[in-house]
């Protein structure tokens, strides 16, 4: 018994032993990738260096952060006076370890989570200082809300050296010896960019005293990404691809991974409807037939020239969602257009006749454009009006008639006069052969 309880007891222990390491393995999923980034790798006693926490991608299941939590440890026989360049106040120095925590809002990749200054002492000890970057084991480097963050990597370092100053020699040797590079490194390693975006690749040549630093970049795939004489990345289609630097002495190289994705659509801007008219302003149609109004909208390209139609009395006139007027019984109708982006208006006033009427109308429409709010345009027309009246068909018909019956008589008594006129010289024409 005494030796289940005992088996029993050292289980429990284990298990809350590895109760750290289950809920670290938890979070394997949430690592954001970061850098630590000195402003210059090359430097003079006395110098002051600036670096950036730069974080290279968030996870891909978050979209925002809102703190940071780290460590910072840097070499205190190198470096000194570690502050911000603003003067902030959300950092803990102990000793050469420097502990911050600070608010925060970020949502893209290649944001500066942080920036600080270190002094190159006036007699550093040795030729190089390393500064590191140390993720918060306890609380997660970085904060989703309540949400734990980690670095992808334990520790992150940066290493600056002392420029090599050489004496001049009394008398130089006539062939000098060189430092010959022995290999190159790249950051970042890789990089994830949108479409018209850039990134600087920094190209870190070994050793730190190489006699010819000069290195060259080309890009695998110029049509996805391409990279200038300085290492400035251009993200141009989507795609993979890889940018090398090449160091001029020994040809060592060292690649760093491009990923390009579509870039964000922006949405146009929307162009507001000023005004709209109608090309007529006055017209007639007869009954039962129809006419089309055509409305114009001001400006142009304005986003949304949808209107509707409207007519003051749908018992002389109607009109459908075209624009299309239809003479319902003899009367006048107002036919209003409505812009649906500003309720912009303009009107046009109809005469419905009798199949049998016609009325001349002349449309003298102002060239300055449709009603607003406010009202539709005023003075129209010229004060033109119908013309004048042409007689109804049947009373047409009446004339014609009249006037073939009066031809008709005046024919016949024509005829009748020259018959009695031919007996009266026949009777005379007796006559005078009896004498």
């Amino acid at each position: 018994m005494k030796k289940l309880l005992t088996y029993t007891i050292l289980l429990a222990i284990l298990v809350l032993a590895c109760i750290p390491t289950f809920v670290r393995a938890a979070d394997i999923e949430r690592k954001a990738d970061v850098a630590l980034v000195a402003g210059t790798t090359n430097v003079k006693p006395g110098d002051t260096v600036e670096f950036k926490v730069v974080m290279n991608k968030l996870p891909a299941e978050l979209e925002k952060v809102y703190g940071i939590e780290f460590y910072l440890t840097f070499d205190d026989n190198f470096f000194e006076n570690y502050r911000q360049p603003d003067d902030g106040e959300d950092f803990a120095l102990d000793g050469n370890t420097v502990h911050v925590t600070k608010g925060t809002s970020l949502s893209k990749d290649g944001a500066v989570l942080y920036t600080f200054l270190l002094d190159v002492k006036s007699a550093p000890t040795g030729k190089s200082g390393i500064v590191t970057l140390r993720d918060s084991m306890d609380a997660g480097s970085l904060s989703d809300g309540n949400v734990a963050v980690y670095f992808l990597n334990e520790s992150y370092t940066a290493t600056v050296n002392i420029e090599e100053q050489q004496e001049p020699d009394p008398t130089p040797d006539p062939t000098p010896s060189t430092v010959a590079v022995t290999g190159v490194t790249v950051n970042p390693t890789s990089k994830t960019l949108k479409v018209g975006e850039t990134v600087t690749i920094q190209a870190i040549v070994s050793p730190s005293n190489a006699t010819n630093k000069k290195v060259t970049w080309a890009s695998s795939d110029t049509k996805v990404a391409s990279v200038s004489s300085s290492g400035v990345v251009t993200a141009k289609a989507e795609g993979n691809a890889t940018i090398t630097a090449k160091t001029n002495d020994g040809n060592h190289t060292a690649t760093s991974r491009i990923t390009v994705e579509k870039a964000s659509e922006t949405p146009a801007a929307k162009v507001a409807v000023t005004g709209v008219t109608l090309n007529k302003s006055t017209a007639s149609v007869k009954v039962g037939e129809k006419l089309t109004l055509t409305a114009s909208i001001e400006p142009s390209n304005a986003t949304n020239k949808n209107v509707t139609w409207e007519s003051s009395d749908k018992t002389i006139a109607t009109v459908d969602a075209k624009g299309v007027v239809t003479g319902v019984k003899v009367g006048t109708a107002k036919i209003t257009v409505t812009t649906e982006d500003g309720a912009k208006t303009d009107v046009a006033t109809i005469a419905v006749t009798d199949k049998d009427i016609v009325i001349n109308t002349e449309d003298n429409k102002q060239s300055s454009g449709g009603s607003t709010n406010s009202g539709s345009s005023s003075s129209k027309t010229d004060g033109t009006t119908a013309k004048g009246k042409i007689p109804q068909t049947g009373q047409t018909f009446i004339a014609l008639a009249g006037l073939v019956i009066v031809s008709g008589l005046a024919i016949v008594s024509y005829k009748k006069v020259k018959a009695n006129r031919d007996i009266e010289i026949k009777k005379y024409l007796n006559k005078s052969k009896e004498n």
